[in-house]
């Protein structure tokens, strides 16, 4: 992964100093959970920006989109917060997740 959120960044630098190696820890992309996730994965911490789609932009967009005739439901952050919590690898082993970011106030 290129980039990652800085409050992620921190938590991962924070368990290598902390003693954890390189092979404990890793930032993931989403969408590759299936190979970073497993048997030995005791946490995924999620970090987040707009998991319910409650912002002011994210009402913004989807307003923009219905006027130009498109379906928009959800937002992309919802859609892909709950991608991310219903995913069949992570129902299957069931790590510990911690959500955080600038979003999780709204929870």
């Amino acid at each position: 992964m290129l980039e990652a959120q800085l409050g992620l960044c921190k938590i991962e630098a924070a368990l290598l100093d902390y003693g954890f190696s390189r092979e404990e820890v890793i930032i993931s992309d989403p969408t590759k959970l299936k190979r970073t996730v497993g048997s030995k994965t005791k946490v995924v911490g999620i970090g987040v920006l707009d998991p319910l789609g409650l912002s002011y932009d994210s009402k913004v967009v989807g307003f923009v989109l219905r006027r130009f005739g498109l379906k928009c439901q959800e937002s992309i952050t919802s859609k892909t917060f709950q991608n991310v919590i219903f995913d069949p690898t992570i129902r299957r082993y069931k790590p510990k997740v911690i959500v955080g970011g600038q979003g999780t106030c709204a929870l």
